[in-house]
């Protein structure tokens, strides 16, 4: 499984909120999603916490997920992440691997 992270930091953007909420919306539209989630930091023990929201969408294989982010779904989804003012953004490729207690 691999997972796409864009994590958002705290910017002074007019109308972030909504930019972020027509991000999620339009990754619903992204084919071959397997999962998504949105999370909202609450800190950090070591510093503060940069991010203030960060999205998690998950796909079988990069393969899949690479494919999918050419779909005009997915480049609209870019576009959005474009949108945002430079430096609020950063972006993650990452593989998943997950153990389920027996």
């Amino acid at each position: 499984m691999l997972k796409f992270m864009v994590m958002f930091r705290a910017t002074q953007q007019p109308a972030f909120d909504e930019a972020v909420n027509s991000f999620i919306t339009n990754i619903a539209l992204i084919p071959d999603v397997q999962r998504q989630q949105v999370v909202f930091p609450i800190g950090s023990p070591i510093n503060t916490m940069p991010y203030v929201r960060i999205v998690e969408i998950y796909f079988a294989s990069q393969t899949q997920m690479m494919e999918a982010l050419r779909t005009p779904e997915g480049q609209m989804a870019g576009q959005l992440l474009n949108s945002f003012a430079p430096n609020s953004v950063d972006i993650i490729f990452a593989e998943v691997y997950e153990e389920r207690p027996a």
